[in-house]
């Protein structure tokens, strides 16, 4: 993600995301799927949400 869409959503857990991405790429069997189903049941929608209400900001923005 560049930079300066991470500058404008500093609530949104970048880091953190890229570090699970890095896990469940390179950590083959030493992901622990718990964690992993609970970040699907519990974290992603509310991400989701933030994401989506920033994007509705984007387009309600004037043309710069």
């Amino acid at each position: 993600m560049p930079d300066d869409i991470r500058q404008k959503m500093p609530e949104i857990p970048w880091r953190e995301m890229a570090d699970v991405r890095n896990i469940i790429v390179h950590g083959y069997f030493s992901v622990n799927l718990p964690i992993i189903w609970n970040i699907v049941e519990v974290e992603i929608a509310p991400l989701r949400r933030q994401i989506e209400r920033f994007l509705a900001e984007l387009d309600d923005a004037p043309p710069a």
